[in-house]
This record gives structure tokens, sequence and C-alpha cells, in this order.
């Protein structure tokens, strides 16, 4: 690790850095009081029945989320992307639990027919947590690191993350590929190059 000067953030301080990041942001996007934020982002529910968000506040949380885009200039195995991925999957569990207002924010940027047809049919089986995931994976995490084995690793993560949200069909009813589908393209998320040139 000396040698290609390689530091693993201990979980800690990742997810202090995910939390006061994601704080940050919803307080500039979302000019909603602090408090309630701060128990949004925490992880619980107790601070969240103290601090209820009305269905405004709702709505508008989960449009911030759907323009948020976090980059790590150095990400390594990809903890901070991953921490962001989980976190904002937990918010929007809070916020929107039958995904409807997500979905409605990830079609509109949508030009590809098939992509549309798997959001929906996603949609239509509640598979809500795939399609929360995929929404963050394309358009919000992004990661630089100089190490190729680091960056292919930040994939590997998020493409695993989104497997175990697919619900496979061994009973091949129909369903191309056990209903399982492709993987998104993660080469302009998760780039090899050194982000101080």
């Amino acid at each position: 690790r000396k040698s290609t000067g390689s530091f693993y953030t201990p979980r800690e301080i990742v997810e202090y850095m995910v939390d006061s990041s994601l704080l940050e942001f919803l307080k500039n996007k979302t000019h909603i009081d602090e408090a309630k934020l701060k128990a949004l982002v925490s992880w619980g529910q107790a601070d969240d029945d103290e601090y209820p968000l009305t269905n405004n506040e709702k709505r508008i949380v989960v449009n911030a989320l759907a323009g948020l885009t976090i980059l790590d200039p150095a990400c390594g195995s990809g903890a901070f992307p991953i921490g962001i991925l989980q976190k904002v999957v937990y918010i929007l569990q809070q916020t929107d639990p039958n995904a409807e207002i997500w979905l409605e924010s990830q079609l509109k940027n949508i030009s590809s027919p098939e992509l549309r047809r798997n959001i929906r049919e996603k949609y239509a089986n509640k598979n809500y947590d795939w399609l929360r995931k995929l929404g963050v994976i394309r358009k919000s995490i992004f990661g630089i690191d100089i190490q190729e084995i680091a960056t292919e690793i930040s994939r590997l993560r998020c493409f695993l993350s989104l497997i175990i949200e697919e619900d496979v069909d061994d009973d091949n009813n129909g369903n191309h590929n056990r209903g399982v589908y492709p993987l998104p393209n993660l080469d302009f998320n998760f780039v090899t190059a050194n982000s101080l040139v």
C-alpha cells in the first residue's frame, strides 16, 4: 500500500463524509429546515418522527436528489460513492416509498426506448430499490483513481449493488436472460486518470 500510495478510509470517516456532503447539498438545494434534514440524513427513525417532512418537502427532496452529482477524485475501491448510493437509496425509501416521484424524474431524461421499458417493468414489479439504485449509479456518482484496478473495483461494486436487487426468473416464464436486465455502462462514471493533472 505504501508503494502505491493507497489509503483505506475508515468506515466512520466515510459515513461522516457522506452525511456531511448530503446535508450540505440538501440545505443548498431545498432550503428545508436543517433539523429536518439532519433527521432525514441520519440512519434510524426516532429523529425522523420528531422532525417529520411534509409531502411537499418530500417531493422537493426527491427532485433535488434526482439532480445530485458526486465526484470522488481519488475513489479507490469506491467506499465514498457506494456510501452515497446507500444513503441516497435510504433517503428515497423514507421520502418516496413507492418511488412514484423518483420514476417521474428518471423518465424525463431517458431517450432509450429499451431503458424506458426496463424501468417501467421494474416499477410495475415493485422493484423500487433497483430503480433507485440504477438512477443514482447512472446519473449521480462519479469517481477517478490513478490505479486501474481501483476503478474496476468501484464499477464492480456498483454492478453488484444492482444485481442483488434483481428478481431472477428460474422458471423461464418467457423472460429473456432469466429476467435480469443489462448492466449500465460505467466507463464514464469511473475513470482511471491522475486527478491532480
